[in-house]
C-alpha cells in the first residue's frame, strides 16, 4: 500500500530599504552557506536574557566599582 503525502510550507517575505552602505556591510557579514535573512538573525543575536551580556565587557575590579558608583548616583536623579 502506497501513501501519498502532501507538504506545504508557508513563507512569509517583506521588502526593507537599506542604504547602499548598509547592503555592503550586510552582504560582506554574509556567509557563503547562509541566506541574508540567516545573516541578520546571526547577526542580531538573541535577546532572551539580559544576563547573557554579563562578563561581555572585560573591566578590572577598580573600574567595575567607578562604574557602579556613577550609575548609582544618576540613580539617585530619579525619584519621584
Amino acid at each position: 500500500m502506497e501513501s501519498e503525502y502532501a507538504f506545504t510550507i508557508e513563507m512569509v517575505y517583506k521588502n526593507i530599504s537599506l542604504s547602499e552602505d548598509a547592503y555592503a556591510r550586510l552582504k560582506a557579514a554574509k556567509r557563503d552557506d547562509e541566506s541574508f535573512s540567516e545573516v541578520v538573525l546571526r547577526l542580531l543575536g538573541s535577546n532572551d536574557d539580559l544576563s547573557d551580556l554579563f562578563g561581555v565587557i572585560e573591566m578590572s575590579d577598580k573600574e567595575r566599582d567607578e562604574l557602579l558608583k556613577d550609575i548609582e548616583s544618576v540613580w539617585g536623579t530619579w525619584d519621584n
